[in-house]
């Protein structure tokens, strides 16, 4: 127990009395051996609590605290002073300098330069490839910038990185998750979708909902007569939704959606907002059809509201699109057609910090989507352009469908 001193100090208390016994085990098992998350041997905690707790520690710095608790040992048992006192020098430069010049790829060149300059009071200075290069070159000092300067850069598409992690919801993002998309709460834009839901599911109905999160849809749906049960893969997300009144009459299995069986059968099950995106290859969606269907009534609807892939708007040559541009938030997608995954950034500018995230997404046609359903032994039944049920057309930018089990 004595390798588990340092980290266990570290390591952020369990939000309730009793939590999960050998995480850290658990999480160094997957440090040393590089096993997925999802191949955790079954003698430790379920891999979704694991990893829970493992981002609680990240956005807790208990890497960082780690790092410098076994510094700290290390040093004292060579003599020397526990710090390095050139390391603060750095660190108060940092602090002063480094938020106001910082270099960028060309990614950034065009708005968000003066995006940056106007919300983070930051000078993006843009650094091209030279002429003819191929593949990474050192690129000259420039002595307008600081030696370690924080460097800027739009994370490469999917193919030539690892995909960020299977929970991209994690407590920092529940926490903040209604704050940064508000206009998904407008009535205006809720009601119309329990009001279609509603009428899916009929009086005393059962609806199934696929990545509830903090209960956006579930809850109203709910007071509306509908029994739902909700499958989440962030018990963060779930904590959030667990705090709201009504949040009693709702049941949550903790789980990937794609595979998540909960028990019984449901007369309605729908994924909106485009999470079916959210499965990035076409094997868990296509699986994800075919776990909703077993979990169908015998003439039961399987509904989804995802947008569709916007190809058309990208400039010849260019593979990033901008889909929301306004002085406190930018989002991009980067596209690429080879994978058919398109990667979501996201930049906001809270209490005068720049925060972002990125996540993977794998964008679908919606006759790919047909296809699917058929395999699964359901059959198309609607498909409109909005929740107030707008037709369907070639100009459409989203669309919500509606299957029908057949079988």
């Amino acid at each position: 127990m004595h390798a588990f001193a340092v980290p266990s100090r570290c390591y952020p208390r369990p939000c309730r009395a009793g939590g999960p016994r050998n995480t850290d085990a658990a999480v160094l098992y997957v440090v040393r051996t590089g096993c997925a998350w999802r191949q955790l041997p079954f003698d430790f905690p379920p891999w979704q609590m694991v990893y829970w707790y493992f981002a609680r520690g990240e956005d807790a710095k208990v890497t960082d605290h780690f790092l410098t608790a076994l510094r700290r040992r290390f040093r004292l048992q060579q003599g020397r002073a526990e710090r390095d006192g050139r390391l603060g020098a750095r660190s108060r430069w940092s602090q002063d300098h480094a938020a106001e010049h910082v270099p960028a790829d060309a990614g950034f060149a065009g708005i968000l330069v003066e995006w940056a300059h106007r919300g983070l009071r930051t000078t993006l200075h843009i650094v091209r490839k030279t002429p003819g290069q191929i593949g990474f070159a050192v690129m000259a000092h420039r002595p307008d910038l600081p030696p370690g300067s924080t460097w800027w850069s739009l994370p490469s598409v999917p193919g030539t990185v690892e995909s960020v992690p299977e929970n991209n919801f994690d407590e920092r993002v529940a926490q903040t998750y209604e704050a940064k998309w508000p206009e998904l709460f407008d009535p205006a834009v809720v009601d119309p979708a329990v009001s279609f839901l509603a009428d899916l599911a009929g009086p005393g109905g059962a609806a199934l909902e696929l990545g509830i999160g903090t209960g956006r849809i579930a809850l109203p749906l709910s007071r509306r007569g509908v029994r739902v049960h909700g499958i989440e893969l962030s018990p963060a997300m779930v904590a959030q939704l667990e705090t709201k009144p009504g949040a009693e009459h709702i049941s949550v299995t903790i789980g990937d959606f794609a595979t998540t069986r909960v028990g019984g059968t449901f007369t309605l099950a729908y994924l909106v907002r485009n999470t079916i995106t959210n499965l990035t290859t076409q094997d868990e969606q296509v699986e994800c059809f075919r776990t909703v269907a077993a979990q169908l009534e015998p003439g039961g609807c399987f509904v989804i509201e995802v947008y569709i892939p916007e190809l058309r708007r990208l400039p010849p040559g260019q593979s990033i699109h901008p889909f929301t541009v306004t002085p406190a938030h930018l989002g991009f997608e980067e596209y690429d057609v080879a994978s058919q995954i398109a990667v979501s950034h996201h930049y906001w500018v809270v209490d005068g910090r720049l925060e972002t995230r990125s996540s993977p997404h794998r964008f679908v046609w919606p006759s790919e989507l047909d296809l699917m359903a058929r395999l699964a032994g359901m059959t198309l039944r609607e498909r409109w352009a909005g929740w107030k049920r707008e037709p369907f057309t070639s100009d459409s930018r989203n669309h919500v469908s509606v299957w029908q089990k057949t079988s």
